[in-house]
């Protein structure tokens, strides 16, 4: 799933319409894989979705900053770059 934003706090998304759904989908999914390029991460956007410990797997691209890549594996979520 796409995200609109990445914080130590946790994903979250701008679209109240879709957020009640992404949860629902987190709940059922065995494997939850969130993908979010690097301009995601250190913003927030307007509604917390989760923490980051939801996630086994965030896809990225390679402008990731390591200090991100390192919250995520600080938090036990995989960061895969692309």
């Amino acid at each position: 799933m796409g995200i609109g934003g990445v914080t130590e706090a946790g994903f979250s998304n701008s679209n109240t319409l879709v957020v009640s759904h992404e949860r629902k989908m987190i709940e059922v999914a065995r494997k939850v894989i969130i993908v979010a390029d690097h301009t995601k991460f250190g913003r927030a956007s307007m509604i917390h979705l989760a923490p980051l410990e939801v996630a086994d797997i965030v896809v990225s691209d390679a402008a990731l900053a390591v200090e991100y890549q390192d919250m995520l594996k600080g938090h036990g979520v995989e960061a895969l770059l692309a």
